[in-house]
């Protein structure tokens, strides 16, 4: 059984929004210092950045949490779409038709795109963001 995951491209650029986070905070807060009185502009920062964590966070726990598992006979697609539901389709590899992948240039030179799986019966599975997809579509022909 091989699990592969999704990928969040913000898990990528949260170093970066950081750094510029810092800075645009900064320029923020000095403009707003001549206007607002400093307790008052300490919570509004305190306020976006505490929105900005549970934002980060929410995007980190979906990516732990999607995922896509190659058994013996059938590929396990699991999605969770908010808290409480979870989508799961389930394509038996002699039922596969045809797989599209799509990625654009920079997605390519980070092996990541979007899969789309055709099948007789339950139509189109599609996953989105899978990382080592060339790894994911050779194990797919190999079990064909």
């Amino acid at each position: 059984m091989k699990v592969y995951r999704k990928i969040s491209i913000g898990i990528i650029l949260i170093p970066l929004f950081i750094v510029c986070s810092f800075f645009i905070i900064k320029a923020v807060s000095w403009l707003l210092a001549h206007f607002i009185s400093s307790d008052i502009l300490n919570l509004i920062i305190l306020a976006v950045w505490i929105i900005v964590f549970l934002f980060f966070l929410y995007g980190i726990i979906d990516w732990l949490l999607d995922r896509v598992i190659l058994e013996e006979k059938k590929i396990r697609s699991i999605k969770w779409n908010g808290i409480l539901n979870i989508e799961e389709d389930v394509i038996e590899y002699t039922n596969i038709q045809k797989i599209e992948v799509k990625a654009n240039f920079i997605q390519k030179l980070l092996n990541i795109g979007d899969v789309q799986i055709y099948d007789a019966g339950v139509g189109i599975v599609d996953i989105k963001d899978l990382f080592l997809i060339d790894s994911f579509i050779e194990n797919i022909n190999a079990k064909r």
